[in-house]
């Protein structure tokens, strides 16, 4: 599964796309397209609270994220930490191709680091990095779930499909992926992540949603284990998309 390296991703997950022609049958492979094709910013920047609940205890983090869309094939993003710490992570991701990724804390110099797989933590989260990114992969097989010969299911009071994820190459425990597309808006609402022996391992869920320069954005996103209750939230408290405050100087390595 390719991955963006960046919270980031999760501001382009929702935004304006045609829909499906009334009528016309559900088809997995083109439900997926018109998710990863739909229109997106060029640039991203947000303001992040990050909550990790294990147990009885949480901890925040805060950081901010700049993104720009290099090309097609390209795109760039940072993350600077302000809790619990001043460190500086610079990614310079792509669809095809390797990764680059290098960190920076206070004390010390820039140092390049593994673009690592997308079954890494993110941040010591239950994110994933390929969490933040379910929506984009291409390297996917998809079907259709549907009973009795309806594929359309109820969630939160609306219509959605259920379409199941096979990744080509398997990350870590999880076999394959339940994603809930709502069918007005083709947005991905909710993914559920199964192993094997077809155990929910966890949920992911757009719980928030706002207009933000005339693109629907999910503003709050969470994840939790199935087993333990333990979840992350991500709380977008400032976004803001096709912004002057990004620009491609941000992430010259060199300046890091």
């Amino acid at each position: 599964m390719k991955i963006l390296n960046s919270t980031a991703a999760a501001l382009f997950l929702l935004s304006s796309i045609t829909s499906v022609a009334d009528g016309a049958k559900p088809n997995a492979d083109e439900i997926m397209k018109k998710v990863r094709d739909r229109k997106a910013p060029e640039s991203a920047y947000a303001h992040v609270q990050l909550l990790i609940k294990k147990g009885d205890a949480t901890v925040e983090k805060v950081f901010k994220t700049w993104s720009l869309k290099i090309s097609d094939d390209e795109s760039h993003s940072l993350i600077e930490f302000e809790k619990p710490n001043t460190t500086r992570i610079l990614a310079h991701s792509r669809k095809s191709g390797n990764d680059d990724r290098w960190i920076k804390t206070s004390s010390g110099a820039a140092k390049r680091i593994s673009g690592g797989g997308g079954d890494q933590s993110f941040v010591q989260s239950h994110f994933n990095y390929s969490d933040l990114d379910f929506a984009r992969s291409a390297n996917f097989k998809y079907e259709m779930i549907c009973d009795a010969g309806k594929c359309e299911s109820d969630y939160k009071g609306t219509p959605h499909y259920k379409v199941k994820a096979i990744p080509d190459k398997a990350e870590g425990e999880i076999a394959y992926l339940v994603n809930l597309i709502g069918i007005a808006e083709y947005s991905p609402d909710k993914v559920e992540y199964y192993s094997k022996d077809n155990k929910l391992l966890k949920e992911l869920t757009i719980d928030e949603v706002k207009e933000v320069n005339g693109f629907k954005t999910p503003t709050q996103v969470t994840i939790k284990v199935s087993d333990s209750g333990d979840s992350s939230i991500l709380k977008m408290t400032e976004v803001d998309l096709n912004t002057k405050k990004v620009t491609k100087q941000m992430f010259d390595k060199n300046l890091l």
